[in-house]
């Protein structure tokens, strides 16, 4: 199944009088531009399969490149600088961005690659004109100028399957109501915490982050192998979800890592599965073909047929016999041509053995297993449905108001650093450590990146900029199969370091400002 070039985005982020930076992702080295029109409805003319408008040329524009964070992901934050006096607190601004693979001459925008309609996109995933009307680009505004005008919005402890409407796809519905009413429209949007879980996520989704229809973002066919140390000696171990499957890692983490969370059975380990969950999050363009059609197997709940269709998405996913639906969970967690390593850190006699899951015919612990997950599944996938199906209106949202984020504990995990004895206890472990890094590599690129986008240009000195570099070094050596051998020296080692976590504090501070009425 194929994607569009865009796969998440765009994101509006910081908005300020003199600049305006846009957050984006692609599977493929890109090159872009963004540019900024004054004015809203800016509406496509023509039949040119580009963005015509020729009423007026840009405010302002500004070419980059987006950066390599995987094999198969590349993310920009493209910001401009706004001539003259700057933007107005009076007015509405609307953009475009046009792009092109490095490699190609052929330019794509926000129209070619379908945004600007409503519909399905690429392997029918669900899609809103992010523009409010078909082909009408995306816009913001900015802060009011005194606080009498401002119009602010706040938001956190967003769960993928947590019960209740999606919160942000109300705000949607605010701004497609008040978009030219600036004394009501959303001018920005402040999410302060816990933007995925990175502890508590569906199996269904786990099961298939960082894997775009077969092909790892990170760095397939390589995948990140992480320290993990039991009776012997520390290994470096592939963490994926044949070593690491999904309903086994609470046990895992708390015993291996130190963790402390009792929600954690599909916990997020590797910084590929982080990003994934950040970009399943924010859009269904990069959601797994087997995902969709999870999702269009289920009818709305008032159909007869709904809990039926519930049912043959879990056996679909958990333990059909069905050829198309090989390899199921429990295949895998069977691993009957036993390439597993790592056996000895989610199995337990306490527990679960594998000689338990391949008992035949099931033994009555097999069976209690299989009757306990699929009553975890019901459950979860009936709010994953609703996540889903509301995702459309928060991407659109996402487009059309300047974001900025903090983070709380769940983007890394539940109690994170709440206590001294619980850092002791997790800096002490490897497998942590690496987790605990995993977690803030992806909030550096998913989150603080557009609170402050000066501080991480490659010129700046900042540590914010220094860490960045790092990241991209390690992406970079996944990526290409490059010196992995002393990744950890010169890399890894380093990255820790800046937080804080070997004996001096850490170097970076992540809070910033933003100056509002």
């Amino acid at each position: 199944m194929a994607f569009q070039e865009i796969i998440c985005g765009p994101i509006v982020r910081r908005v300020e009088q003199k600049k305006v930076s846009i957050w984006i992702a692609f599977m493929k080295p890109t090159q872009l531009t963004l540019k900024i029109w004054e004015g809203d409805n800016i509406k496509h003319t023509g039949s040119d399969r580009l963005f015509n408008f020729t009423n007026t040329s840009p405010i302002a524009q500004k070419s980059d490149h987006a950066i390599q964070f995987g094999k198969n992901l590349y993310i920009a934050l493209v910001t401009a600088d706004i001539p003259n006096l700057g933007l107005e607190t009076t007015k509405v601004y609307s953009y475009n961005i046009v792009f092109n693979e490095t490699d190609s001459p052929v330019e794509n925008d926000f129209l070619s690659d379908k945004l600007l309609k409503d519909g399905d996109t690429e392997g029918g995933r669900k899609q809103l004109a992010i523009g409010y009307a078909e082909n009408v680009l995306p816009s913001f505004v900015l802060p009011g100028a005194t606080p009498d005008k401002l119009v602010i919005a706040h938001g956190s402890c967003r769960k993928m399957h947590g019960y209740g409407q999606d919160a942000l796809a109300l705000l949607d519905d605010k701004i497609k109501d008040n978009l030219v009413a600036l004394d009501k429209r959303p001018q920005a949007l402040f999410l302060t915490g816990d933007q995925i879980y990175a502890d508590e996520v569906p199996a269904i989704l786990l099961r298939h982050l960082g894997v775009m229809d077969g092909t790892g973002l990170f760095a397939s066919p390589l995948t990140e192998k992480m320290r993990i140390k039991g009776t012997g000696p520390v290994q470096e171990l592939e963490a994926d979800v044949v070593n690491y499957p999904p309903f086994f890692r609470e046990r895992l983490l708390n015993k291996y890592a130190g963790f402390s969370s009792q929600a954690a059975i599909n916990h997020l380990i590797s910084f590929e599965e982080f990003c994934g969950c950040y970009l399943n999050y924010w859009s269904g363009r990069s959601w797994h073909e087997d995902l969709v059609a999870y999702m269009k197997k289920i009818p709305g709940k008032d159909d007869a047929t709904y809990d039926a269709k519930i049912k043959e998405v879990i056996d679909s996913f958990l333990d059909s016999i069905k050829v198309e639906d090989d390899p199921t969970l429990l295949t895998v967690i069977k691993d009957s041509s036993n390439i597993r390593k790592t056996n000895e850190f989610i199995f337990s006699d306490d527990t679960m053995t594998k000689a338990d899951f391949n008992s035949s015919p099931p033994n009555d612990k097999l069976k209690a297993w299989i009757k306990e997950k699929q009553h975890i599944l019901k459950d979860e996938i009936a709010q994953v449905k609703n996540f889903y199906d509301s995702l459309p209106k928060v991407s659109r949202l996402l487009a059309n108001v300047a974001t900025y984020m903090m983070m709380d504990d769940h983007e890394v995990t539940d109690d994170w650093n709440m206590t001294q004895r619980w850092r002791n206890e997790v800096l002490s472990k490897p497998f942590g450590r690496d987790i605990i890094r995993n977690a803030m590599m992806a909030y550096s690129i998913f989150q603080d990146w557009g609170n402050v986008p000066d501080e991480y240009l490659e010129n700046a000195n900042k540590p914010r900029s220094q860490f960045f570099t790092l990241i991209q070094e390690f992406c970079f050596r996944y990526a290409e199969n490059q010196k992995l051998n002393s990744i950890r020296a010169e890399v890894t080692d380093i990255m820790e370091n800046s937080l804080g976590m070997n004996a001096n504090p850490t170097s970076i501070f992540w809070n910033y400002s933003l100056k509002c009425g």
